[in-house]
């Protein structure tokens, strides 16, 4: 999984006598969230399947589930009571200060960081 911000991808072809060789392409293109970065939430936050949830240098005050197939991102943000999550896409924990602590299983992205 890539994380949020700006990405620079190069895409070529190794060249085969059966085909034309073709021309490297750069593209660049800009990862983001499902929403727009929470700040403050009041209750327990649950970022369900498909969703890409940033918390940043805010409160969540309720704990946090992270849903199958979901993915969270909590920068610089403090968490008053647990974090759970069971096959996540991935979970980032960046300068986030937990009361309840993390417990993470089986995500198949980016862990706590």
């Amino acid at each position: 999984m890539l994380q949020p911000g700006t990405c620079t991808v190069l895409a070529s072809q190794a060249g085969d006598a059966d085909y034309l060789a073709a021309t490297p392409v750069t593209q660049s293109f800009t990862v983001g969230f499902s929403s727009p970065c929470i700040v403050n939430q009041h209750g327990t936050l649950t970022v369900a399947a498909g969703q890409a949830i940033c918390v940043s240098g805010g409160t969540v005050n309720g704990g946090v589930i992270v849903k199958a197939g979901g993915a969270l991102w909590l920068s610089n943000a403090t968490v008053h009571g647990a974090i759970t999550s069971t096959g996540a896409n991935a979970v980032t924990l960046c300068g986030a200060k937990l009361s309840g602590g993390p417990t993470i299983t089986g995500t198949t992205g980016p862990g706590p960081t």
